[in-house]
């Protein structure tokens, strides 16, 4: 196991160009990070009873709850597993639990044209999305959803309150591939879908003024993961074919680049300047991100890090493999465990952190 080290973005430069061929440049910091000591070491193994392939997962204290790839819930306590919701769902895509944990949303079917439904567990009980909804995502309280419909060459921007179903149309434009993000209560996010291929676009729907305002534009390769206050995120960009990844506020402004290679997918945000990434060890020359991971193309062999801005880049190492390859997402950050899918295998791993 390495030892802890502690890096500042002067004394890393040498060491990523000699290893990305990327050059980075000295930004500063305006956010106080006022972070607790990160972590000094790491130990991977996998819980005996996460042992099955997974779409998703989250814990809640002491609880894990893992959504299997027919689209079955369970919670595991222990050594003891509880069935959730045992009706299974065809072609599962994705899974994603609300900010309360007491809920998840799930798309599924057609690539094209996938259903939208939220399950409820405590209720034991399913919610559909209007059909045609092609994006969706949680309000910060979990008890919302924003939604898009797509009609013809249209689309609608509405909310649904999930314990009654009320639905309120926001907005109408022209189409578009957008997802969405709501992480902060009074505004939306719309995004194109990533990659390096085309322009992607980043919009900031105001709610109450019924609003909507231009972030970014022309941006290759955008792609994105929001800090919990949604006041800052980690943003990858490809302009050229050349690699950045960089912490920005809330309207896309750069507070400093982040000194290592790897795509928002693989990090989880846990303060507004500091976070965990699963980095690669390697990215072959010619891969091109995020395209080329997103689409399962390329698999990576990754070690995880701790990242903190604060006037420079400070970075930790938590793991780097010694035997079992990791190709992680998904991470989550709680009771001193980091908790991730290993892409090679789909099943639920976790590292150990000390302080």
């Amino acid at each position: 196991m390495k030892k802890t080290i502690i890096i500042s973005v002067v004394s890393i430069l040498a060491i990523v160009a000699l290893f990305f061929g990327v050059r980075y440049f000295r930004n500063s910091s305006t956010i106080d990070p006022g972070n607790p000591p990160p972590p000094t070491t790491g130990h991977l193994f996998r819980t005996p009873v996460l042992d099955k392939s997974v779409v998703s997962f989250w814990a809640k204290g002491e609880a894990v709850y893992l959504v299997s790839e027919d689209g079955l819930i369970s919670k595991f306590e222990g050594e003891s597993e509880t069935p959730i919701s045992d009706q299974p769902v065809p072609d599962l895509a994705s899974a994603l639990p609300s900010p309360d944990r007491n809920r998840v949303l799930v798309a599924f079917g057609s690539r094209t044209a996938p259903a939208f439904s939220i399950f409820d567990i405590s209720a034991d009980q399913w919610t559909p999305l209007p059909a045609g909804t092609v994006s969706a995502a949680w309000s910060p309280s979990g008890t919302e959803v924003a939604y898009l419909t797509e009609s013809t060459s249209n689309l609608t921007l509405a909310t649904m309150v999930v314990a009654t179903s009320k639905k309120t149309e926001l907005m109408r434009l022209s189409g578009g591939d957008f997802s969405l993000a709501w992480v902060v209560p009074k505004k939306i996010y719309l995004k194109n879908k990533p990659s390096a291929r085309y322009p992607v676009e980043l919009w900031s729907f105001d709610i109450a003024k019924r609003a909507l305002d231009p972030l970014l534009l022309s941006e290759p390769g955008l792609d994105m993961k929001w800090s919990p206050s949604g006041t800052s995120a980690i943003m990858f960009t490809n302009s050229r074919e050349e690699n950045r990844l960089a912490l920005t506020n809330h309207t896309g402004t750069l507070i400093a680049v982040l000194p290592f290679q790897t795509v928002p997918e693989k990090c989880i945000v846990v303060s507004d300047s500091s976070g965990y990434c699963a980095v690669p060890q390697f990215i072959p020359e010619g891969t091109l991100l995020p395209d080329d991971f997103l689409t399962g193309k390329i698999k990576f062999s990754d070690r995880i890090i701790y990242w903190e801005v604060s006037g420079s880049v400070s970075i930790t190492e938590v793991y780097t493999p010694e035997s079992v390859p990791i190709d992680a997402i998904g991470l989550s950050v709680s009771d001193k465990k980091i908790r991730f899918i290993n892409r090679y295998d789909k099943k639920v791993y976790e590292i150990q952190i000390q302080n």
